[in-house]
């Protein structure tokens, strides 16, 4: 049974938004918004290649001439934050013309923007809450592809940047794209420059001292294996199982805060080798 939802009268405004998420277009995430003003919907809007679904529902309630000051949106996925474009961020538009509330249905996966927006709209005066436990389970379903894309990679090759607080800090690697066999990687806090690399068993890891590229790796199997090992920036973990290898380069670790950044992310390049 769906637990009981916090804010019962927004409820059917959330289901909406979550309807409209699924007629979303292009790639990405699907994104469903709704715009309520004084108790009635007034605008909605969903994702497509080159409109974000905020701007959507926000752009048809000024349409019918709808007074948006301490209006209510409601959006599937957190506002969109600046971050180098020349439009105008989905949240500095919700500042803009005067919406006080904000319900977020999911929080962003994209480490750059991980509950960034939500405090840009927080400093910025709106009171913001989460969607229901149930719609948010319905969100993670339909965008399954998505927030995929910042926890798991496909080999042979290939690289991510990706907050290793979410997710148990794990990141799935799959041999290629048709061959399903994969291997987990898991990252955690270390400090500035490096980070702690794990192995889930059976799968071992080790540590590839002073190899600066994956080119001078001959046998993954040559190392001494443990299931942790401290790899500073531009080292190489090799991770290893009965099937294959994955070797991974630490290119960046950012540990937020401490360092005087805003998010927590490593940022990885990676080679399978198969046996």
């Amino acid at each position: 049974m769906p637990a009981p939802s916090a804010h019962a009268p927004a409820t059917e405004h959330m289901r909406l938004a979550v309807e409209m998420m699924r007629t979303s277009t292009g790639p990405g995430p699907k994104v469903g918004a709704v715009v309520v003003a004084n108790g009635s919907v007034v605008g909605t809007g969903y994702r497509a290649t080159s409109v974000h679904a905020e701007r959507s529902a926000i752009e048809a309630a000024s349409a019918v001439g709808a007074d948006l000051r301490g209006a209510t949106l409601f959006t599937t996925l957190e506002p969109c934050i600046p971050v180098g474009s020349a439009q105008e961020s989905c949240a500095d538009l919700i500042k803009r013309v005067g919406i006080s509330t904000v319900y977020i249905g999911r929080y962003d996966t994209n480490p750059q923007i991980y509950r960034v927006g939500w405090k840009l709209l927080r400093d910025g005066g709106v009171v913001l809450h989460d969607f229901d436990m149930d719609l948010r389970s319905q969100i993670d379903a339909i965008n399954t592809d998505f927030t995929e894309h910042f926890t798991s990679g496909v080999g042979p090759s290939g690289g991510a940047k990706f907050d290793y607080q979410l997710s148990g800090g794990n990141f799935e690697i799959q041999f290629s794209e048709t061959d399903t066999r994969r291997i987990v990687t898991r990252w955690t806090n270390r400090g500035a420059n490096s980070i702690y690399a794990y192995a889930v068993r059976p799968v071992q890891v080790a540590l590839a001292r002073y190899a600066a590229s994956f080119d001078e790796i001959d046998d993954p199997r040559a190392f001494d294996f443990t299931y942790t090992v401290a790899v500073a920036v531009d080292e190489i973990a090799v991770f290893v199982s009965d099937s294959g290898a994955v070797l991974v380069k630490v290119l960046e670790v950012n540990i937020g805060a401490a360092s005087g950044a805003a998010q927590r992310f490593v940022k990885l390049q990676y080679e399978v080798r198969t046996w």
